[in-house]
């Protein structure tokens, strides 16, 4: 029978440390060893399995090495890797595996080196090294990868990129964020099919060889945002470019731009330096930042920062002329700002930390949907506000000096309706001409009172201060656990619960993230229990489906037993994410209803222990959120 077997799933077998001999599983094309977090060693007849495509290793935690064994596997397309904050040594002979397609090493800290044979991977298309900080270089074997397609080294100790690299001639995407690569090697004008090339944030990145990029006449889109090039070679304007980003402290010059551009991004010190847009006319995106002392940068770049920042702010900044075809326009720091008046079909419009008194709304603004106003502490009012029938999201921010908003009450479109520290204000309008507003949002706004009109809003939301208890998060230095079940969309990578994991694993925290799995009526397998009893902190997620999920009630239930005996050294920091505090406290029907259901399908003590659980996490403090 085992002879025949094509597919072996072994997932979450937690007490399997061995694997079985695997010599009479002959017609093996899939091996599933997912989440056997005690999993140790992999038998070394694995080799006999020479049909075998894919190999699933995800979750095995406790693995210290891929054997050597799995070099010989001539069919293997894909291998599954575990995220491993411990050392995983990868085989020598790894570049045997001629036949694979893919291969995701992300998030392994521990690992200094890919071995040279990885070059020897005819067929590899894919290949992603995301985290792996402790690699400083690649091998120059990289660039006999002839067939590779794309190429992610992001968030890496890497200073240099091996001059091969200009040999992988069908490479069509390259992402560098977030590394310490200096310059481009001389070669990369070799990649001639390339389409994308992104080192966002690689802030030491110079001018060296950037003329190169002249030569990839396939280029869409380039990203040099945040970095320290100084200049962009006249080669520029003759790419093709749908997509340029480009800022430093050090942006001195910036040739004509190429025709073909639908979006720019620019981030610079003085504008004065940056040609007009106007001729660009076919742009449908544009964002211009200036730096200023509170932009975000980091330490290595900190030297005379603020001697520079200063010295630009003295000089006179033109004003803009812009392209009539924008349909999105976000400024931070502009001063004067740009005339909006040909700018008909602009849809969106973020003015962020600009020194403007007033920001003048015309009649050619009618199609805007999206206006956010932050931090503009001048700003006093905003003339024409009642002119924008079609505005469906207003957000205010950060506006000392605003005492009142004239022609709120007219926006008839108005959706979403966002107020954060906006000390002056004191009387809204009434709001009930605003039939189709769903989601008013009120943050510290300490002389507003009573608000007219706002039966039937959907949330509401007041005083809320996450933003800084996040950021005092990211100081812990032990295991976190995030347990969430928020609704899986087209944009769930950009979720709260994802950036809070991303800053985490950045600054070298291991932390537990978890979905919903859809499961059978199951118990909570050893592996989680163990995950649970690592972790220090544990931050559930309480979104509007939340309760929904035995399986959420489950692991909230064990976070309130581990906390509960560990006497103080364990907390958790419940996050409110567009449910209000009673919802969890279980006073409204949000909550309660998934519970009721709950009753017909389990045991009716453990359905109590849910509740008791939910109940006593909604009395701690923690963070009010909502999907914005």
């Amino acid at each position: 029978m085992t002879e025949k077997l094509k597919v072996l799933d072994l997932t979450d077998c937690t007490k399997l440390r061995r694997t079985p001999n695997f010599s009479n599983f002959t017609s093996l094309e899939t091996l599933v060893l997912a989440r056997c977090s005690n999993l140790l060693t992999i038998h070394p007849s694995i080799s006999k399995l020479q049909l075998l495509e894919t190999l699933n290793i995800k979750g095995c935690s406790s693995l210290g090495e891929l054997p050597e064994e799995v070099c010989s596997l001539q069919s293997l397309k894909q291998i599954v890797m575990p995220q491993n904050f411990q050392l995983l040594k990868l085989p020598e002979r790894i570049g045997n595996l001629k036949s694979l397609s893919s291969f995701v090493l992300n998030e392994h800290p521990k690992i200094c080196q890919l071995p040279d044979s990885i070059g020897g991977m005819a067929n590899l298309t894919y290949l992603s090294l995301h985290g792996c900080v402790g690699i400083k270089e690649l091998p120059s074997s990289i660039g006999e990868l002839k067939m590779l397609v794309e190429l992610q080294i992001s968030t890496l100790s890497i200073v240099e990129l091996p001059n091969s690299i200009g040999n992988l001639k069908k490479l069509r995407m390259l992402t560098l964020c977030r590394t310490k690569i200096k310059e481009f090697p001389h070669t990369i004008g070799g990649l001639e099919m390339l389409e994308i090339l992104n080192a966002h944030r690689s802030w030491d990145l110079t001018d060296k060889n950037l003329e190169e990029i002249g030569k990839l006449f396939h280029l869409t889109t380039l990203n040099l945002a945040f970095t320290s090039v100084s200049r962009l070679p006249p080669e520029i304007s003759r790419l093709h470019l749908q997509r340029l980003e480009v800022g430093s402290i050090e942006l001195q010059q910036v040739p004509a731009l190429p025709a073909s551009l639908k979006f720019l991004a620019v981030q610079a010190l003085d504008f004065s330096l940056v040609p007009q847009p106007s001729s660009i006319t076919d742009l449908e995106h544009l964002e211009l930042q200036r730096f200023s002392n509170s932009t975000k940068i980091p330490r290595s770049t900190w030297q005379d920062y603020h001697s520079k920042v200063e010295g630009a702010m003295l000089r006179e900044q033109p004003s803009y002329q812009l392209p009539s075809r924008l349909s999105a326009l976000k400024l931070r720091g502009i001063s004067p700002l740009p005339h909006f008046s040909n700018l008909i079909n602009l849809t969106v419009l973020h003015v962020i930390d600009c020194a403007i008194s007033h920001l003048p709304i015309n009649p050619g603004l009618t199609h805007l949907r999206e206006l956010f106003i932050r931090r503009c502490k001048s700003l006093e009012k905003i003339p024409g506000l009642s002119l924008l029938r079609s505005l469906e999201r207003l957000e205010l921010k950060g506006l000392n000096r605003l005492v009142e908003i004239q022609g709120l009450s007219e926006l008839e479109s108005l959706q979403y309706l966002i107020l954060s520290s906006c000390d002056l204000i004191g009387q809204l309008p009434n709001l009930s001409k605003l039939g189709k507003l769903q989601h008013l949002e009120l943050e510290a706004c300490p002389n507003v009172r009573a608000i007219e009109g706002i039966e039937g809003l959907e949330s509401w939301v007041l005083d809320s201060h996450g933003r800084t208890i996040l950021e005092r998060l990211l100081d812990v230095s032990r295991s976190t656990w995030l347990s969430h079940r928020l609704p899986m969309g087209r944009d769930s990578r950009f979720s709260i619960v994802n950036f809070l994991h991303y800053e985490m694993l950045q600054d070298r925290i291991s932390v537990h993230s978890d979905d919903d799995d859809s499961r059978s009526n199951e118990r909570i397998g050893e592996e989680i229990l163990q995950a649970l009893a690592n972790s220090n902190i544990y931050i559930p997620v309480f979104s509007r489906n939340y309760a929904s999920s035995y399986w959420c009630l489950r692991k909230l239930t064990q976070m309130v037993k581990c906390t509960t005996e560990s006497r103080g050294k364990r907390r958790i920091l419940p996050m409110f994410y567009d449910v209000e505090i009673d919802d969890v406290k279980l006073e409204t029907d949000l909550y309660k209803s998934d519970l009721d259901k709950h009753q017909t399908n389990f045991d009716h003590s453990e359905v109590k222990a849910w509740k008791e659980a939910l109940i006593e996490v909604a009395a701690m403090r923690g963070f009010i959120l909502r999907n914005n």
